[in-house]
């Protein structure tokens, strides 16, 4: 049985970055889930074909196309809007729906989805007007005719919210992003962290998974830190102290400094993601949503993950293909700490990480280009055209 339709709302005052937000989040979930079917709806284009089609006399467009609602008007005409929204997402196939709409009363608007246990709210927050004014009329080109004159901006239903009774409403569903200092590149990064969030909790807010299965996981963090820290301080005693006891062939391997800097990477990388662990399950289930089922191995595996990746930048790095500042040079103080420090970088970021990676192998293989005889009527004015994958 296919899954119901998860609803992802977007909401918040006209120019706190709505609109940018959910480009963001339409961008982190293709990349993320190429599979799946996503849509994104928004009140804005209902709101601009309304007066068009209707002749509806009770919002009024100037010759920009932005339009205005009468205040006395307001709430029944974006109830009709919202059914409208409503009824396109549910006859959309898509798995995962987007729905973008700006109104004071949140909770009366969320009602109208009549949403039950597969869905996730993302609240949009800045109180200083004048700068949501400004940011209303500094939008891109192509967004102008969004842009609400000041004056409407200052009216009740654009200045005010009942956010507060929406959080009281819908425990745990709502995610906030102050926006009020945030520039876009960091808004991106914000908004990408809340996507992952909802992302881990397979787009469900379950019930407390039991007590058992939560304590079977933070067993297996704990024997991996333990694990980590055993490994990491073995490396470290191995010139230190020599009169330690270890196996012999353990003694020898590692007396190795090139073995023993592979071993700080690795380290470093499996220790990142233990921490990365530590942090999910804190949060996850502070949150009640840990899911134990479709995440056990996740947890199991991540570390070992980690600690691959972590060898393997190693190796590129130190081998001369990329470079992140500076060559790693054998002869250099210090070398183990800044292996082990960049090491744990990459196990707390290792979608990160692989982003970077893949990059790299592109640039390396000069993915975009073609042969001559491989290129068709479709190629680029320049003679290439992106290579696709099977």
């Amino acid at each position: 049985m296919a899954a119901p339709q998860f609803r992802l709302f977007i909401i918040g005052l006209p120019g706190v970055g709505k609109t940018t937000a959910s480009r963001f989040l339409a961008e982190y979930l293709r990349r993320n889930l190429p599979a799946t079917k996503i849509a994104k709806f928004d009140d804005y284009e209902l709101l601009i074909t309304k007066p068009r089609d209707s002749g509806e006399h009770r919002i009024s467009l100037n010759g920009q196309g932005q339009f205005t609602i009468e205040e006395k008007d307001r709430d029944q005409v974006l109830s009709e809007v919202l059914q409208s929204l409503r009824s396109q997402a549910a006859a959309s196939k898509a798995e995962i729906c987007l729905l973008e709409f700006s109104r004071f009363n949140y909770v009366k608007a969320i009602q109208t989805f009549d949403v039950k246990d597969n869905y996730a709210i993302i609240y949009l927050r800045t109180d200083d007007l004048p700068l949501r004014m400004q940011r209303n009329r500094s939008r891109a080109p192509d967004q102008q005719i969004r842009t609400i004159p000041d004056e409407v901006m200052k009216l009740h239903s654009c200045s005010t919210d009942d956010v507060a009774q929406l959080t009281s409403l819908h425990p745990g569903r709502l995610l906030e992003i102050d926006t009020s200092k945030l520039t876009l590149n960091a808004l991106r990064d914000e908004v990408n962290l809340r996507a992952r969030e909802i992302l881990q909790s397979r787009f469900r807010f379950e019930e407390a998974i039991p007590l058992w299965q939560e304590l079977v996981l933070f067993s297996i963090v704990l024997i991996q830190c333990v694990v980590g820290l055993a490994v990491l301080f073995c490396v470290w005693a191995i010139p230190k102290l020599p009169n330690l006891c270890m196996e012999t062939t353990a003694r020898w391997l590692l007396s190795y400094s090139a073995l023993r800097m592979y071993s700080y990477a690795a380290c470093g990388g499996w220790l990142g993601a233990t921490a990365y662990s530590i942090r999910c399950l804190r949060r996850y289930s502070v949150l009640k949503i840990l899911d134990f089922q479709a995440y056990r191995w996740w947890y199991l595996l991540g570390p070992l993950e980690a600690a691959l990746l972590a060898s393997g930048i190693y190796a590129i790095l130190n081998g001369g293909i990329a470079t992140l500042g500076a060559r790693f040079d054998n002869a250099r103080t210090g070398q183990g700490l800044a292996i082990l420090g960049l090491s744990f970088l990459i196990g707390v970021s290792t979608e990160a990480f692989m982003e970077w990676l893949v990059a790299l192998a592109k640039k390396l293989t000069n993915y975009r280009v073609q042969p001559p005889e491989y290129q068709d009527a479709q190629e680029s004015p320049h003679g290439t055209r992106e290579r696709t994958n099977d």
